[in-house]
């Protein structure tokens, strides 16, 4: 069965408080400013509708790909475990926000095989033991959790991570690689796939949030840039294949209202186009390595003659770190 669609999904867990689901956050966004309230429904209706498009695919198992998860120093690292359980929290925040789910651990030692079959540093991590739950937070537990209804009736979900030396410097050409390698394993399950790529822009933009919880850890250093914008927008015109020539990287400063493009043999180069483009704002963004994998699980879909309407939901900056929602859906899959 095939790759049915994907998804690229920020974590922040910020996003909840657009959803105001729970009598905690309701609570907590009584503090935030209208902007920052108003961003934060942009972003949680953005994920709800990219949830409700994949669900549409009807996915009989989901691969999610994350850069803060349990990882490995110099390879990929596929989550052994039974099951796995955790929340959102960040900051002593957003607790109340969690998952409870079953991996796929056969089809997670497959996926081991065939990566390790095409010589790409790829191997499984346990935590604790095989049946004990691995501990999840907020980068697996933030796209998850749109998916609850899938996963408590059953669906499982196989969960990999980038390694802990992946680099801005790695050649796009490898990560297209790689990603190719994945579709041809997915595209061989018997299984329809919904694929998850989960990870944040630039974590420049300049913030006149004055709310320590939705601000850096105090140990970390993201200088502002003037590039940050340059680099997100470059990422939205990548969903939606815009001509190099036409597209701006000045403006607008957040796209709020859904655009959709078709990517098919021809708009796939035009797209990869995009990530080539380099703003030395890489090293601070979570999701490009993520973002350049899924270009080439995508690369190899459309090769294969297979068209997919992407969908770009939103694209904006909160607070210093850009966010992007956007679905890829494969045409005629039955």
């Amino acid at each position: 069965m095939p790759i049915v669609s994907s998804l690229a999904l920020p974590h922040g867990s910020m996003v909840f408080d657009g959803g105001e689901e729970l009598t905690a956050t309701a609570d907590r966004i009584k503090a935030l400013p209208n902007t920052l309230k108003k961003d934060c429904r942009t972003l949680f209706r953005a994920f709800r509708e990219a949830a409700e498009m994949a669900k549409a695919t009807r996915p009989e198992v989901i691969f999610l790909n994350t850069p803060h998860g349990m990882y490995l120093r110099n390879s990929f690292a596929i989550y052994l475990n039974s099951r796995a359980k955790g929340n959102a929290e960040w900051m002593g925040q957003w607790k109340e926000y969690d998952v409870n789910v079953t991996l796929d651990s056969d089809l997670a030692r497959a996926f081991i095989e065939h990566l390790q079959r095409d010589n790409i540093p790829a191997n499984g991590i346990t935590a604790f033991h095989t049946e004990y739950e691995a501990p999840l937070r907020w980068s697996e537990v933030v796209p998850l959790w749109f998916f609850r209804d899938l996963t408590s009736a059953g669906l499982k979900v196989v969960i990999f991570s980038n390694s802990e030396r992946r680099t801005d410097k790695e050649p796009l050409s490898e990560l297209i690689k790689f990603g190719k390698s994945i579709a041809r394993f997915l595209n061989s399950l018997q299984k329809r796939v919904l694929y998850i790529a989960t990870g944040d822009l630039s974590h420049n933009h300049e913030t006149d949030c004055k709310l320590s919880l939705y601000l850096p850890d105090p140990r970390w250093v993201f200088p502002t840039s003037a590039t940050a914008l340059t680099f997100d927008l470059s990422i939205e015109h990548w969903v939606q294949c815009t001509p190099l020539g036409l597209g701006d990287l000045t403006q607008p400063s957040k796209t709020t209202e859904k655009r959709s493009a078709m990517w098919d043999k021809t708009t796939y180069r035009v797209a990869e186009q995009w990530l080539q483009k380099p703003t030395n704002m890489e090293k601070y963004s979570c999701g490009i390595y993520g973002l350049c994998i899924l270009h080439g699980i995508l690369s190899a879909e459309v090769e294969g003659r297979a068209t997919y309407d992407s969908h770009l939901l939103c694209r904006l900056a909160p607070t210093y770190f850009g966010m992007l929602v956007a679905a890829f859906i494969k045409k005629d899959t039955n």
